[in-house]
C-alpha cells in the first residue's frame, strides 16, 4: 500500500489525514455540483475508483520510487501507462441496515460502545456550523472486527440521542479486494485512467488490518468527515451523490490510515525487510506483495503512419523539382501580354506611384492620368540591358521624367 511520494514522505503528519485529502480531493471537485452520473466505473484523481452508487474503492498506486524513476525519463509530451492488477480498499453501503432499524438487540452492542468512554472509542458527535451533526460510530477496539462504521447526519437537537442515530445512520463495510487499475503517468503527474474491481475476493488473511490495528479513526479523521459530507447536511440533502460520496470517503480514510501505519513508508530505510516483532500485529506477508502481470505502454508525439502521408512524402519532392524546373524554365517569360495593369505596374517608375494614391482600397483614380512609354537603350559601354519604363502623367503638370519613344493616350482606372 502506498501512496503519493510528495505527501507520504511527510512523515511529521503521522496520521494518514494528508494522504485521504490527495485521495478525495479529485472526487470531491469533480461531484460538488451533482452532476449526473457517469457510465461506471469511473476514476478520479490517482487511485479513486467509483464502482456504483453504493460501493467505491481506493486502489493500491504503484509504489513511489517506481513513479520518480518513470518520470525522470519522461519528456514533456511524453505518457507512460501501466495496467496492473492490485489490492485496494473497496467500501461499499450495507442496505441491511434498514431491517435492523428497530432491532433492540442488534443495536445494544452498539449503545454501550457508544458510551465508552474513551475518546477513540465512543460514538462521536461533530457540529456542522451551530446546525446539523455528524455522528460516527466505529468498533476502535484492537483484535476485533474494524472493517465496518456507521454514518448519520442528525438534528441539531438530537445529536446526543442515540434512538435519532439509529435511525439515521448508514452502514459501510470495508474490505481490502482485488482490482485492475490503468495509470497514466507524465513528468509531472499521474492520475488513475480507468479500473475494475471484478476479480475473486482476496483470501481472509489480507482482512486482518482490520483487526490487528488501532485505527483510532474516530479522533483522527472526524474533521476530514466534516469537510466533505457537511455539505449533505444542507445544501445538498436530496443530492444523489451522497451515497457514492460517503462510500468514497470512507474508503480513502480506511486506506490512508492503513497505508500510513502500515504501508511502503512504514517499513523503514530498508524497504527489503519488514518484521513486526509483535506476532499478532500486522505481518509484511499480509500487506506486501508483487505485481507480476503489469503491463506498460509508452506514448509519445508522432506522425500519424497511414497510408496518405506516405503518399504526401513521396509527392513532395517530385513538386519541387517541378517547381524549380518550371521557374527555370519560364524565367524570361513575360508576368503577362497585351496592355494590362500587371505589366504596368511591373515597369512603372517607383517615383510616379504617389499618383495613384488611394486607388489600392477603392480601385478607381480620381482623375484620368496618362501613361507614357519609354524605351531605353544604354550606350554598349553602360553594361546594361536595354528596358522599358512606364511614367504616369498627371495632365495638369507639365514635364516628364524621360522622353519617351512613344505616347499613348490617356485611360482611366
Amino acid at each position: 500500500m502506498t501512496g503519493p511520494d510528495q505527501v507520504e514522505s511527510q512523515r511529521a503528519q503521522k496520521i494518514g489525514t494528508s494522504l485521504m485529502a490527495n485521495a478525495t480531493l479529485p472526487f470531491i471537485t469533480a461531484t460538488q455540483d451533482d452532476p449526473t452520473f457517469p457510465s461506471l466505473p469511473q476514476a478520479y484523481g490517482f487511485n479513486n475508483l467509483v464502482l456504483s452508487n453504493v460501493s467505491a474503492a481506493a486502489l493500491d498506486a504503484p509504489m513511489p520510487d517506481y513513479v520518480t524513476a518513470i518520470q525522470r525519463t519522461l519528456g514533456v509530451d511524453e505518457s507512460l501507462y501501466v495496467t496492473a492488477n492490485v489490492h485496494a480498499t473497496i467500501t461499499t453501503y450495507n442496505n441491511s441496515i434498514e431491517s435492523q432499524r428497530n432491532d433492540e438487540d442488534f443495536w445494544e452492542y452498539y449503545k454501550t460502545l457508544s458510551e465508552v468512554s474513551s475518546l477513540s472509542d465512543k460514538r462521536l458527535v461533530a457540529d456542522l456550523y451551530m446546525g446539523p451533526s455528524l455522528g460516527f460510530l466505529f468498533n476502535d477496539l484492537c483484535g476485533l472486527d474494524c472493517s465496518y462504521c456507521f454514518l448519520a447526519l442528525l438534528p441539531a437537537k438530537k445529536k446526543d440521542d442515540f434512538a435519532v442515530f439509529r435511525n439515521n445512520a448508514l452502514l459501510f463495510d470495508t474490505r481490502r479486494g482485488a482490482c485492475t487499475g490503468h495509470w497514466r503517468i507524465t513528468s509531472n503527474s499521474m492520475s488513475l485512467v480507468r479500473g475494475s474491481c471484478d476479480q475473486p475476493p482476496l483470501p481472509e488473511i489480507s482482512q486482518n488490518v482490520f483487526k490487528h490495528n488501532q485505527l483510532a479513526l474516530g479522533l483522527y479523521f472526524m474533521t476530514s468527515l466534516l469537510e466533505y459530507l457537511g455539505p449533505f447536511a444542507g445544501v445538498r440533502n436530496e443530492s444523489h451523490w451522497m451515497v457514492p460520496t460517503f462510500s468514497n470517503v470512507v474508503a480513502n480514510m480506511y486506506w490512508a490510515r492503513v497505508t500510513y501505519l502500515n504501508g511502503y513508508n512504514s517499513w523503514g530505510p530498508n524497504k527489503t525487510v519488514f518484521v513486526n516483532p509483535n506476532p499478532k500485529g500486522i505481518q509484511r506477508s499480509e500487506l506486501y506483495y508483487r505485481v507480476e502481470d503489469d503491463r506498460v505502454v509508452w506514448e509519445r508525439p508522432s506522425l500519424n503512419p497511414s497510408n496518405v502521408l506516405y503518399i504526401v512524402l513521396a509527392i513532395q519532392p517530385i513538386l519541387i523539382f517541378l517547381i524549380f524546373l518550371a521557374d527555370i524554365l519560364m524565367y524570361t517569360t513575360p508576368i503577362g501580354r497585351g496592355f494590362r495593369l500587371i505589366p504596368l505596374l511591373a515597369g512603372v517608375r517607383i517615383d510616379n506611384l504617389n499618383l495613384l494614391k488611394g486607388a489600392s482600397f477603392s480601385g478607381r483614380l480620381k482623375k484620368p492620368l496618362g501613361v507614357m512609354i519609354a524605351v531605353n537603350n544604354p550606350d554598349a559601354n553602360e553594361h546594361e540591358h536595354p528596358r522599358i519604363e512606364y511614367f504616369l502623367e498627371d495632365k495638369r503638370k507639365t514635364g516628364s521624367l524621360s522622353r519617351p519613344r512613344r505616347r499613348f493616350p490617356a485611360w482611366r482606372w
